[in-house]
C-alpha cells in the first residue's frame, strides 16, 4: 500500500493550518484597526468641513486593510 501520499498530504495540511489562522487573525485584526482608523479620520475631516470626507476615510480604510492583507498572506 501506498500511504506515503497520503502521509505527506496530512503533513502538509498540518503544517498550513497554523499558518492560516496566523493569517487569519492578522488580517481580523487589521480590519478592526483599518475601520477605526477610518472612523477617526471620518469624524475628524467632518468636522472641519473638509471636502470629500467620506472617499478620503474610504481611501484610508482601504491601504490599511491592503497593508494587513499583504503581511497577512504575504
Amino acid at each position: 500500500m501506498k500511504l506515503t501520499a497520503l502521509s505527506g498530504l496530512i503533513q502538509q495540511c498540518v503544517v498550513f493550518i497554523p499558518k492560516l489562522i496566523t493569517a487569519l487573525l492578522i488580517f481580523g485584526l487589521g480590519w478592526i484597526i483599518a475601520s477605526r482608523t477610518s472612523s477617526t479620520v471620518y469624524n475628524a475631516l467632518l468636522k472641519e468641513n473638509f471636502p470629500q470626507y467620506s472617499i478620503v476615510s474610504r481611501l484610508v480604510k482601504f491601504v490599511a486593510i491592503l497593508f494587513f492583507f499583504v503581511h497577512g498572506f504575504g
